[in-house]
């Protein structure tokens, strides 16, 4: 029996005893207060067949120097330069170049923070996925960025200081870092943007504010509570006001765009559309239910071989599909919860979810799945894909846990297909 299923037995023989004052118990001792809340139904993720790539069959590559890579960003800076800028688990923002597989540190997103900056060097901070220096909060954490090219800038959601605007990136290096502007810090957990531009020259930056309750190194225990207390926000760039367009969601993540009045947005492990004019979340979800837990959705030209096609790509975290899914097992047992959240240190909770890396593509007209690049295990390219970029002939796979950034030829998929 593998430690995750002896810790599911104890569990349960303790929660059928003190089932009543668990939940009661573990608020009072660690402030985590579970609800029951009924989750989708798991659907079904297939193994195999069309549209089913396994990545443990591919040749990745990985690029050390940059834990966590949550996020990214592609961009041009004239004729055959194209970058990749990402947030780090130490609260950098680096820039990679392909060209020369080189990192370059263009900015601290705690700089962004007052006249004193920062006050701890880059090396002081830590870079665990649970913060096991305690240090996230003074080094910042970016999370969810987008490319603002008429600006040369990037719109940075970091979980601890705020909604940011980098400036001058381009040009930015370690020793002249990019203009940080702290745009509104009025957020408990704040974790990933879309920028919308409308005519004449509107810039509205949507963003998610995952949780009221707790910060990213605990982002677990928001998920495993199952409360509702995230919020989706709207900061219009040119006039400098934030507005709170829905509060009282679960677990709000990635966002995108999905047409001129709809916005995308995975909520657990839903992707629900919100409608900006009558600033309500539709009854119809994009997708019912992911196959695994949600993270960041981009849209794209292409799927990830290269075939042209409108499309979502989803980068989900831990497996959410039959036959079974620890969130879905205790959804309507809070005293399990509250059990485990007393039990396990909360390295140890992370450690012991079953890995998975899980790239999953619909069709951005009718939602259905197109296809899935599964790395079951994650051992080949990673647990945990938050998101996923296509920059020549490469897949680049970000992770808010793996201290690496990796890629994948797009020519493995292409032959697997």
């Amino acid at each position: 029996m593998t430690t995750f299923l002896r810790t599911v037995v104890i569990v349960g023989i303790l929660c059928a005893v003190a089932a009543p004052w668990l939940p009661a118990i573990s608020e009072a001792l660690i402030g985590f207060a579970p609800v029951a809340r009924e989750l989708p139904a798991l659907p079904v993720l297939a193994t195999s067949g069309p549209g089913v790539i396994h990545l443990n069959e591919t040749a990745p590559e990985r690029f050390f120097s940059a834990p966590g890579p949550e996020s990214l960003v592609v961009a041009s800076h004239g004729a055959d330069n194209r970058v990749i800028y990402t947030g780090l688990a130490d609260g950098r923002i680096s820039r990679f170049s392909p060209k020369t597989l080189t990192w370059t540190t263009v900015a601290r997103t705690c700089d962004a923070v007052g006249p004193r900056g920062c006050e701890l060097s880059i090396g002081a901070c830590g870079a665990s996925p649970w913060d096991a220096a305690g240090t996230e909060p003074a080094c910042g954490r970016p999370l969810g960025m987008r490319w603002l090219e008429a600006r040369d800038a990037l719109v940075v959601a970091d979980a601890y200081v705020g909604l940011i605007l980098a400036s001058g990136i381009s040009r930015a290096t370690a020793l002249k870092p990019a203009r940080l502007e702290l745009l509104s810090a009025n957020f408990t957990l704040l974790n990933d943007v879309v920028v919308v531009i409308s005519p004449p020259k509107t810039t509205m930056i949507y963003a998610t504010d995952t949780s009221a309750r707790y910060q990213r190194r605990r982002i677990f225990r928001a998920a495993l509570e199952l409360r509702a207390t995230g919020r989706l926000v709207a900061y219009d760039l040119d006039a400098g006001k934030l507005e709170v367009l829905a509060d009282g969601i679960f677990a709000p993540n990635g966002i995108e765009q999905l047409d001129d009045r709809t916005l995308l947005v995975v909520c657990g492990v839903q992707a629900l559309k919100f409608d900006l004019v009558e600033r309500r979340f539709l009854d119809d979800a994009f997708v019912a239910a992911l196959p695994g837990t949600g993270d960041n959705v981009r849209r794209m030209a292409v799927l990830p071989t290269g075939e042209r096609r409108d499309c979502f790509w989803f980068g989900l975290g831990s497996k959410y599909a039959e036959p079974f899914a620890l969130l879905k097992a205790v959804d309507a047992y809070p005293a399990v919860r509250a059990l485990l959240a007393l039990l396990l240190p909360y390295k140890a909770f992370v450690e012991i979810m079953p890995k998975m890396g899980l790239l999953a593509v619909y069709d951005a007209q009718d939602g259905h799945l197109v296809a899935t690049y599964q790395d079951r295990g994650g051992k080949t390219v990673g647990p945990w894909f938050s998101e996923v970029e296509l920059l020549d002939g490469y897949l680049y796979f970000g992770s808010w846990y793996n201290p690496y950034l990796v890629r994948v030829p797009q020519a493995d998929l292409m032959r697997r297909v």
